[in-house]
């Protein structure tokens, strides 16, 4: 995983730095070292904190490989 700072709720997430947010982080997992994302009109999706490449500025930049 790269390195990061703390993930918060709230944070919008991106594909790729740059580009469109698709979603935002409504919850944290610690069980399974997890963030659950929204996006809108899918609903709510478990990611795993491995894909989390960046964070900064409130944004989440996600591995979505």
């Amino acid at each position: 995983m790269a390195e990061h700072g703390p993930i918060e709720i709230g944070f919008q997430v991106y594909a790729e730095e740059g580009g469109e947010t698709f979603g935002a982080v409504r919850g944290l997992v610690p069980q399974t070292n997890a963030l659950v994302i929204y996006i809108e009109n899918a609903g709510d999706f478990e990611v795993p904190a491995e894909a989390v490449r960046r964070v900064h500025d409130g944004k989440v930049i996600v591995d979505v490989g």
